[in-house]
């Protein structure tokens, strides 16, 4: 108790109280700024990725080598670039593109036939959403299963079938559409009836089973197992910026589409980092002042404190009692900014609700975190300043 009222009496008699406000103040401003940043990230998350798209994060991306202009490159995958994509840490699994090694032409239709010029791919599997149960192939069977982009239906029926005046299809109709498949190569010909089974939303490509590609190759074309021109990733998080620089360094394309978060992810990482540093800034600079705040107090007090320490009281009792006096305004600091940080983020919430935009209504369990990280330091650099000072002076 004695020593309370000693320490009350050296804090009266130091003087520069608007240094203390000017601290506090800029404390408060910069944990308010660095906190809005860090909730901020969490909101922007939200807003980029809904719960569904979450849960269905790992997505599917087929990318190719860049032609060169002078055409002197081979858009083929060696086996030791393959290595290096496999152990990339965004890539959860890959698998090759097979194109086909011949000539591919398709009749279709009823009453109206048209004729057109064709390419096969084949890619394993386990890449293919919601397989369908027709996906089989032997060599003897009647029917070829084939499974198109929804693009080429998107284009077909309000391009192509447009400008020739042909019927727009329905997923159901071209279904139940007979399908002449021509096939012409080293190897000979033949003649393949085709059904369309199902439509892929991930790979923009007309596919047919991996084992009559490989059987299609080694009869008609030039060899069974041509070096895959495409590689098929499942990547974790195709808004990573580290799987956008791989492809981009490595001059590999894709469909830019893909990867349209990951600079809208750069963008906005680096204006929140940003903005973040700039409340560090603030509170970096409200450190000093406190520095400068507590030495004027303590120069001012050198008579009490020497005075005390002749009486016995160690230079380090009187920092610790010193600095616990200021424990009550931190813990106030403490609550405000919560407080503020909650009611911004409910005006947000509020805000972006009435544009059918949806974010957690509570404040992120990062923001506390982060506010007892710096409140921390604050009271370890405060407590090392007081004691500092108190030996300089005693």
């Amino acid at each position: 108790m004695e020593q309370k009222r000693l320490l009350r009496r050296l804090m009266r008699s130091g003087q520069g109280k608007s240094g203390l406000v000017f601290a506090l103040l800029g404390l408060g401003l910069g944990m308010l700024v660095l906190l809005v940043a860090v909730q901020s990230f969490t909101d922007i998350g939200q807003l980029l990725f809904t719960p569904a798209e979450k849960a269905g994060m790992e997505s599917l991306l087929v990318i190719h080598k860049a032609i060169p202009a002078d055409h002197a490159g081979h858009p083929a995958f060696s086996d030791e670039e393959i290595r290096d994509i496999s152990h990339q840490s965004f890539v959860h699994a890959w698998g090759p593109v097979t194109a086909n090694q011949f000539k591919v032409s398709a009749t279709a239709g009823f009453q109206t036939r048209f004729y057109t010029d064709l390419f096969f791919e084949a890619v394993p599997d386990t890449f293919l959403e919601n397989r369908p149960e027709k996906w089989h192939w032997d060599p003897g069977d009647p029917v070829l299963p084939i499974i198109i982009s929804t693009d080429f239906l998107t284009m077909y029926n309000y391009g192509f079938a447009l400008s020739q005046g042909l019927p727009q299809l329905s997923e159901a109709s071209v279904k139940s559409i007979p399908v002449s498949i021509s096939i012409s190569g080293p190897g000979g010909s033949g003649q393949f009836m085709a059904s369309v089974v199902g439509f892929s939303n991930h790979i923009s490509s007309i596919l047919v089973p991996q084992r009559f590609m490989d059987w299609a190759n080694l009869h008609y074309g030039q060899m069974a197992k041509p070096a895959p021109t495409g590689i098929i990733l499942k990547v974790t998080d195709p808004s990573d910026p580290q799987l956008a620089a791989y492809l981009h360094t490595h001059h590999y394309q894709t469909n830019a589409d893909n990867l349209k978060f990951s600079k809208i992810r750069v963008i906005l990482t680096t204006i929140l980092s940003a903005i973040g540093l700039f409340g560090i800034c603030v509170i970096a600079l409200a450190l000093i002042i406190f520095s400068v705040y507590l030495q004027l107090v303590i120069s001012r007090s050198g008579e009490q404190i020497r005075l005390l320490s002749i009486l016995g009281y160690e230079g380090n009792t009187l920092g610790r009692l010193l600095t616990m006096s200021m424990v009550p305004l931190y813990i106030w600091m403490l609550v405000a900014a919560l407080v503020a940080v909650q009611g911004l983020q409910w005006l947000v919430r509020r805000s972006l609700l009435a544009k059918g935009l949806i974010i957690d209504s509570m404040i992120s369990p990062y923001v506390p975190v982060c506010l007892v990280a710096v409140l921390l330091v604050f009271y370890l650099f405060t407590r090392s300043s007081v004691n500092r000072h108190i030996r300089a002076v005693s």
